[in-house]
């Protein structure tokens, strides 16, 4: 394609197209020639394509991200785009990490000694499928349904719950941030190959590689991921002001908001601090940059954030790890929930670890929280406490204390190969063990299902697509919780 140079400075009405055109342009005046020729043939073969897949059929194709004179160029997006005028839906965008490529890391584009760029080390896998002539009259029905937010679709069973998932935003490489964030812990070293596979601290290896996570790309896959498997916000793991976390989440907040129908976002607030005017400081700014946007997930009209257990009790980890009967220290959040009530009214989701810790959850219940949830109930689990009992116990103490709830689950559990003292895991049985915690859940009618974890690799309860288990728990989530919801869920 592109063989023969054409003489015209074409348009193609796409904005991220013709805007690296213009950049190219800047550069070198004869070299845009060469790509609008490419991407004048490349459009033509698409339409080649489209006339020959019948109605349903899906196609996938494999692009990379390539640059000239040193300018990236969406083809991913840009594939969409034109197989998109071509009566197409897209489905799925994969990013996958190219780590065993035979190209350079970095070459000279612009031929000038000294003057290097990175080449391509991602592929992206663009899925679409071709419309049936029914689609309009599907689309003219969605549109009819909610199109005020104010009532629901009667596709599907209307779902009572909102579908959370702890989100973590801490992964870095050098090609990205000049240094391994979080992959290459406990002595590991992901440039280095253990199995065939890079050597990171996780028991399990990610489909996208040991990516980073201000990566614009990888954001915006977990991003559509998560609108794939029905999720309805991320719960992002958040350490302080101006912490690589915090510079994430800013990412993650404006990629979102370009979306269309993007999912919402939240915090999990995992500072371990003592003072009040440093806490209140955190929210403020919290407030300020984020809980304000369209996208910040809101429950009844208020916005949440969530709290883990040693952010409240400074003796967490002697609760967590049964050493004490009783907690040694705490923050007191009393005044703080008051100041945070009254000025943002933010309703704040505190852990409380466990159903069995009552000096824990009777003094979440004193200091005036009104929502509670348990992050993390493998430990439980995996010393033989009944997941069904736990989930009863969770229920009847919200109910006696009227407390909204958030009930927790997760696919497994292996930190066997992060270095710790004590470590477990807790088999996955192929889905069996998610399958089973989630129907127990439902059984309790919380106000949220909270998925631990998209992400969480190092503990080994991600759902994220993995080389271990391919996209399994994505379409598992999606069959078991997100297909329950409305297609038209009212935005709260």
């Amino acid at each position: 394609m592109g063989g023969r140079r054409k003489k015209i400075f074409k348009k193609f009405d796409f904005q991220p197209l013709d805007e690296v055109l213009d950049a190219i342009a800047h550069v070198d005046e004869r070299r845009v020639y060469d790509v609008i020729s490419f991407y004048i043939d490349y459009e033509k073969s698409i339409k080649n394509v489209a006339k020959v897949v019948k109605s349903g059929g899906i196609v996938a194709y494999v692009v990379g991200n390539r640059r000239v004179k040193g300018i990236e160029i969406p083809n991913d997006e840009i594939t969409r785009a034109f197989f998109e005028r071509n009566d197409f839906m897209h489905q799925l965008i994969i990013v996958r990490a190219i780590p065993n490529k035979r190209m350079p890391k970095k070459n000279s584009p612009s031929n000038i000694v000294g003057k290097t760029d990175t080449t391509m080390n991602y592929e992206y896998i663009v899925i679409l499928i071709k419309k049936f002539l029914i689609f309009t009259l599907f689309l003219f029905f969605i549109a009819s349904c909610n199109t005020e937010g104010t009532t629901t679709c009667k596709s599907k069973k209307p779902r009572y719950f909102d579908l959370l998932a702890f989100y973590y935003p801490w992964y870095g490489n050098p090609e990205v941030s000049g240094q391994w964030h979080h992959w290459d812990a406990a002595g590991h070293d992901p440039d280095k190959l253990v199995n065939g596979l890079p050597d990171l601290a996780s028991s399990f290896h990610p489909l996208l590689g040991a990516y980073d996570s201000s990566n614009i790309d990888v954001i915006e896959q977990h991003l559509r991921w998560a609108q794939y498997a029905g999720i309805d916000a991320f719960i992002i793991s958040w350490w302080g002001r101006g912490d690589f976390t915090d510079q994430v989440s800013s990412k993650i907040f404006q990629v979102d908001g370009k979306m269309k129908d993007g999912i919402k976002l939240t915090f999990y607030y995992e500072k371990v601090t003592d003072s009040t005017e440093g806490i209140i400081a955190d929210f403020d700014y919290l407030y300020k940059n984020y809980l304000t946007s369209p996208v910040a997930y809101r429950f009844n009209g208020r916005p949440v954030v969530f709290l883990y257990g040693r952010s409240i009790f400074s003796g967490f980890w002697c609760i967590l790890n049964e050493k004490c009967s009783k907690f040694k220290s705490y923050i007191d959040w009393s005044s703080m929930l008051s100041y945070l009530r009254e000025k943002y009214n933010i309703l704040l989701v505190a852990d409380v670890m466990s159903p069995r810790f009552k000096s824990v959850m009777e003094k979440v219940v004193e200091m005036g929280f009104e929502a509670i949830h348990v992050y993390n109930p493998a430990l439980e689990f995996h010393s033989g406490f009944d997941p069904y009992e736990h989930y009863r116990l969770m229920k009847k103490f919200a109910s006696s204390h009227s407390l909204l709830l958030g009930l927790t689950v997760l696919p497994g559990y292996d930190d066997t190969n992060i270095g710790r003292e004590f470590s477990f895991k807790i088999d996955r049985k192929k889905g069996e063990f998610y399958r089973e915690l989630i129907a127990y859940a439902l059984k309790f009618s919380p106000e949220w299902i909270i998925i631990t974890s998209f992400n969480e690799w190092h503990e080994g309860t991600q759902i994220e697509p993995s080389v271990e288990y391919g996209n399994f728990y994505l379409e598992l989530t999606r069959s078991l919780l997100g297909d329950s919801g409305n297609s038209c869920r009212e935005n709260r």
